[in-house]
């Protein structure tokens, strides 16, 4: 069977990419996890390798978009970021940067919405990802 041939010889649609931004290199699991619970999506993981709890500085703000930049080159078109460091706003300021959905998950993935930090929990963010990614779809 030739690339793109389904069983029936039909053409099979490449998946939709999905980036995971692991900022602190603290988040396996949870990518690993990611990636188990959406198989119709391909998920490309990159590590931000930020220190766990530094100061985001402008500069890493610019590596961070970098990453983020580099994972949309690959044509991911959602971004989930993992992070114990980044703030809401922090984020918020990423957002306002890229043009694709960009999803706040809470490094250890269980739980509820923290409503002080405005981190999901993985269950959410897998529900997220996969409504993100159709409307992205959609829109081509």
């Amino acid at each position: 069977m030739k690339y793109g041939e389904g069983s029936m010889g039909a053409a099979t649609m490449p998946k939709s990419k999905i980036g995971v931004l692991d900022v602190e290199n603290t988040a396996q699991l949870a990518a690993r996890t990611i990636k188990k619970e959406l198989p119709e999506y391909e998920i490309i993981y990159t590590v931000g390798d930020m220190p766990l709890r530094s100061k985001i500085t402008s500069q890493i703000q610019k590596i961070l978009v970098t990453k983020i930049q580099d994972l949309i080159n690959q044509d991911c078109r959602v971004i989930i970021i993992i992070s114990h460091n980044l703030s809401s706003e922090e984020v918020n300021r990423l957002r306002s940067q890229i043009k694709i959905p960009i999803i706040d998950m809470a490094p250890t993935g269980t739980g509820t919405l923290n409503h002080k930090t405005g981190k999901i929990p993985l269950e959410s963010v897998i529900q997220a990802a996969r409504q993100a990614s159709t409307i992205q779809r959609s829109k081509e």
